[in-house]
């Protein structure tokens, strides 16, 4: 049976981490505020208009403080991944950063990697990964290829080629260019959702095999660094398992676990742009808090999951488990 048809199967039983030691880290996903200097079509107005100020830096600054101590409760670590808009342009993202690693935490970025790369020479030695996104409509390709390969060759680098349809043939072979370029980096054909809801654009059949296939964005055996988070195990009730992304999950629609005990608040927390805290991007169980409580509990058990469909990669990225099966 291939890996599509085992995705499709409902006698799944229970979504793992590929590497069992990522369940030992709490991944809090994390936006700094909403200016950008890009404007893509198919991002939503409120993530790129600058309405939100920054992230205030003396409650970032609270919360990490929090975060580590949570953790070493807990036996484990903690990583921090700022987004956006566009974090590169936070004034106060060096100083947190810095922080960061000073309270035995690592750290990571989404960027558009349109920052020079003497910016990221500034910033390097105190990230773990970086997230870069093609977005065909705004980059420079020089500029992307130069970033991408400096920061390839010393940290973490994963590329996300956002794949518009009406241009779906240039984002190709822009990720056919930067896998030469960049050998050591991760890749992803990356699906867009309408106004980043639950569907995806109009994509024809041939335009889904491509996005589908590893042939464009498999780089050389072992070359990518290990990864803070990444391809999740699907395993059935006979045992038959496979390993896939996120994205081939959300591609398959094998993304509907409505009823499983869901390990986002364990695993994954995420810090919106007013400062709120919540489990995922689905905001399942509410708000658990915000940047401007002096005193936050973060959560210490699973919860049973009743959203329609699992949308955003951070959350798919999460282990989870039908009730009748263990969850430890």
């Amino acid at each position: 049976m291939n890996a599509l048809a085992l995705l499709k199967r409902e006698d799944c039983v229970r979504i793992e981490h590929s590497a069992p030691a990522r369940s030992k880290v709490l991944f809090v996903d994390w936006d700094v505020g909403n200016i950008c200097n890009f404007r893509c079509s198919y991002c939503p107005d409120v993530l790129h208009n600058g309405s939100r100020p920054w992230l205030d830096a003396a409650a970032a600054s609270r919360f990490i403080k929090i975060l580590s101590e949570h953790v070493r409760r807990q036996a484990k670590t903690f990583h921090v991944q700022f987004t956006g808009g566009e974090p590169t342009l936070y004034p106060a993202l060096s100083s947190l950063l810095e922080e960061i690693g000073g309270e035995g935490g690592s750290a990571g970025l989404i960027s558009n990697g349109s920052r020079p790369v003497k910016w990221w020479e500034l910033v390097v030695d105190h990230l773990r990964s970086v997230v870069l996104s093609h977005h065909i409509e705004f980059v420079s390709l020089n500029r992307f290829l130069e970033v991408a390969a400096f920061l390839s060759g010393r940290i973490r680098t994963h590329v996300n080629v956002t794949m518009l349809p009406s241009r779906f043939d240039e984002c190709v072979e822009r990720a056919k260019l930067i896998r030469e370029h960049c050998p050591h980096i991760s890749m992803t054909l990356k699906p867009l959702r309408l106004d980043f809801g639950q569907a995806l654009y109009g994509y024809t059949d041939q335009q889904m095999r491509v996005m589908e296939s590893r042939e464009i964005v498999q780089g050389p055996p072992g070359e990518a660094l290990e990864s803070v988070r990444g391809a999740m195990r699907v395993v059935c009730r006979d045992g038959a398992a496979t390993t896939v992304k996120a994205a081939d999950l959300l591609l398959a629609g094998a993304n509907r676990w409505r009823g499983w005990h869901c390990f986002a608040g364990l695993e994954l927390l995420v810090v919106h742009i007013d400062g709120s805290i919540y489990r995922g991007r689905c905001r399942q169980g509410g708000v658990i808090g915000n940047l401007r409580n002096q005193r936050i509990v973060l959560p210490t058990q699973p919860i049973r999951c009743g959203a329609t469909s699992c949308n955003c990669l951070s959350d798919i990225m999460t282990r989870r488990c039908r009730p009748t099966v263990e969850n430890g």
